[in-house]
Parts: structure tokens; C-alpha cells; sequence
């Protein structure tokens, strides 16, 4: 999964584009409204809600795109922007409730890791990782997308618990080589940000592929 998952991205390089532009729309929000932000009064709070509402817009976005993106590289090889097109169009509000279950979900999760040595965020992770899979392959509203996912990872424990540590593996890794990369002039924050992305966009790709592949088990 994890060698056919990377296969995919080095012929696909185009599923990192949207996660790429979501953080340069969201540089550039914060560079123009953010001091207007974090003043205090009526003002200060509708500038500071209006970037919240264009970075959680652009953040929609971009997990629809690059998820539906990595799905259409599963079934057929490709993918293409207007396959992220479709899968934006399609399942934008089930992305939406599903980042709203999830932040709330993560919000207990934090709170709990505090008193469990960080199992809370361990277990948040492994019931959630399929959501957005869910939502957009699985084209689930956003709840029934979390509930899916939980389901899932029940159903395939060991599956689900490999997948997430060598993704951990891997995470702390490219973090470390990214910690060297960021202390080059000029051209090292860009390195990090693409990077950081085509980390991102290779766990969605794991994570789709792993959705595609077990849940049938789920719904035999």
C-alpha cells in the first residue's frame, strides 16, 4: 500500500497543487487581515471571523480536491484537477461537517491527552483517519463519515494501527529533514512547504487506498 501509494504521487504530482495554493491563500489572508484581527472591538472580531471563514473555505477546498484527486489515482492510474473539481462540488458540505465533528472530536482529544500521556490523541486519530476518505470516496455525510471511519478501524484494528505508525514514522522523518532543509537561504522555507504538502497529499493517498480497500469488508 504504502510503496503503490507513493507510485501514485511521483505520477501525480499535481495532487500537492490545491494544498499548495490553500496555504498561499492563507498566508496571504493573515498577512492582510491579521493585524486588522487582533485589535480589540467590533472590528478587530468581524476581521478576525472573516479570515477564520476564508482559511476554513480554503481548507475545504483543498482536502476536496486532494481527495478526490487521490481517489481517482486508486481507480484508474490519474488524476487531474477536475476530478478535485468533482469531488468539491459534490461532497463540499460533507467535507464541512465532517472538520467541524472533527475539530470538536480533537478538542476532547487534547483535553484527554493531558490526563492519558497523549492516548487520547493516539485513539482520535485511529478512529478517525477514514473521515475524509468517508466523505468524499465513500460520499457519507460528515458524521456518518466519522461513524464510518470508526467502524472501519474497529473492523480492521491491525490494518488501521500499521498504517497510522509507519505514517508516524515517516511523519517524524520528513520533519527532521525539514528542520535542516528551513536553514537555507531563500529557497529553504519553499523546500519545507513542498515538503510539508507532498507529506500530506501521500497520507491521503494511503489513507483513500486504504478505505477503497477495506471497506467492503464493512458493508459485506
Amino acid at each position: 500500500m504504502f510503496a503503490r501509494a507513493l507510485k501514485l504521487l511521483a505520477a501525480n504530482w499535481r495532487i500537492i497543487v490545491p494544498g499548495l495554493v490553500a496555504g498561499a491563500v492563507s498566508a496571504v489572508v493573515t498577512a492582510i487581515l491579521g493585524p486588522t484581527a487582533q485589535q480589540d472591538g467590533l472590528a478587530g472580531d468581524v476581521t478576525w471571523f472573516l479570515m477564520s471563514a476564508l482559511q476554513l473555505i480554503a481548507s475545504i477546498v483543498a482536502i476536496a480536491y486532494t481527495t478526490g484527486m487521490a481517489q481517482a489515482a486508486w481507480e484508474r492510474g490519474s488524476a487531474g484537477f477536475g476530478d478535485g473539481f468533482r469531488a468539491f462540488s459534490r461532497d463540499a458540505s460533507h467535507v464541512f461537517v465532517a472538520m467541524i465533528g472533527m475539530f470538536v472530536a480533537g478538542l476532547l482529544a487534547v483535553w484527554l491527552g493531558r490526563y492519558t500521556w497523549g492516548l487520547g490523541i493516539a485513539v482520535y486519530f485511529f478512529f478517525f483517519v477514514y473521515t475524509m476518505p468517508a466523505a468524499v470516496a465513500g460520499e457519507l455525510g460528515g458524521f456518518h463519515a466519522m461513524l464510518e471511519s470508526a467502524r472501519l478501524a474497529l473492523r480492521k484494528p491491525l490494518a488501521t494501527g500499521v498504517m497510522l505508525l509507519v505514517l508516524g514514522c515517516i511523519a517524524i522523518g520528513v520533519t527532521v529533514l525539514s528542520s535542516f532543509v528551513y536553514a537555507a537561504p531563500l529557497i529553504g522555507p519553499l523546500v519545507v512547504a513542498l515538503l510539508a504538502q507532498a507529506l500530506i497529499s501521500y497520507f491521503v493517498l494511503v489513507a483513500v487506498g486504504e478505505y477503497l480497500e477495506l471497506r467492503p469488508a464493512l458493508h459485506a
